[in-house]
């Protein structure tokens, strides 16, 4: 498989995963390891089958400040790379009052995170 031509499917995939994880959550440590494991579930068979060379999920008090909890508001970072040595390419999935938004980052970050 190709990775553009499942990329959207994953998206809607990872969001009604999101959805379902944490919404009537608090946003807190555990809430947060509980969507980076449904997200991992999600995108590991992607590494094992080669779709991805390599993906991450970011999910912490630097995606959850402060300010996104009082907006009752979620975020998580899904990272990939198609093949190693690619630089990292990130959508963020934001689960707020009005559902799941994926927007994706062209933002590419070269170094490890």
């Amino acid at each position: 498989m190709k990775w553009n031509e499942i990329k959207e499917r994953k998206y809607a995939e990872i969001s009604s995963a999101l959805q379902r994880t944490v919404t009537y959550e608090p946003n807190n440590f555990e809430t947060w390891a509980k969507a980076i494991e449904v997200v991992g579930d999600l995108a590991e068979p992607l590494v094992k089958d080669g779709t991805l060379a390599d993906y991450q999920v970011i999910c912490d008090e630097e995606t959850n400040t402060q300010e996104v909890k009082d907006m009752h508001m979620f975020v998580l970072q899904f990272g990939w790379r198609v093949e190693d040595g690619d630089p990292w390419t990130f959508c963020e999935f934001t689960v707020g009052p009005n559902g799941t938004e994926a927007c994706y980052s062209s933002c590419k970050i070269d170094e490890e995170i």
